[in-house]
């Protein structure tokens, strides 16, 4: 499993407003936005850097991202999903999309994931029954 220092986000350049790095508290307890991408945080509303993702303005949020983010951190591996995104902010008020949401694991001992970086891309459409589907690595919903 690759450490926080493997990764360059300076390298990733134009897709770096979408990323969120996160520090894994705890062995999963909670959660914190270390990062939280320029452009999420537009669409979204709302600044969540340094923040908890229990303070997300949408219960429906951080329920979802607890069940995902506790997932990679017990099973150490990647996922890909695609998962409600519930928009806030005065023009956004719980209107929803949906989104791809890549969420890789880091480990600093090799062992235990201590950071989870995600890649998220918004969709217009809302996810089948407002649920979370979980995608193979190689696939995108149409």
């Amino acid at each position: 499993m690759p450490t926080r220092r493997d990764l360059d986000l300076a390298s990733l350049g134009n897709i770096l407003g979408s990323l969120s790095l996160i520090e894994v508290i705890d062995g999963g307890a909670d959660y914190v936005l270390r990062v939280f991408g320029t452009d999420l945080a537009e669409v979204s509303g709302v600044e969540l850097t340094g923040r908890s993702i229990r303070l997300m303005p949408e219960p429906r949020s951080v329920a979802i991202n607890l069940a995902l983010f506790g997932g990679v951190v017990a099973a150490r591996l990647p996922t890909r999903v695609w998962r409600p995104r519930f928009l806030h902010g005065t023009s956004r008020v719980d209107r929803m999309h949906s989104e791809i949401c890549l969420v890789l694991p880091f480990s600093e001992n090799g062992h235990d994931v201590d950071r989870l970086l995600t890649h998220s891309d918004l969709l217009a459409a809302a996810t089948p029954n407002d649920g979370v589907v979980e995608l193979p690595l190689d696939h995108t919903p149409r």
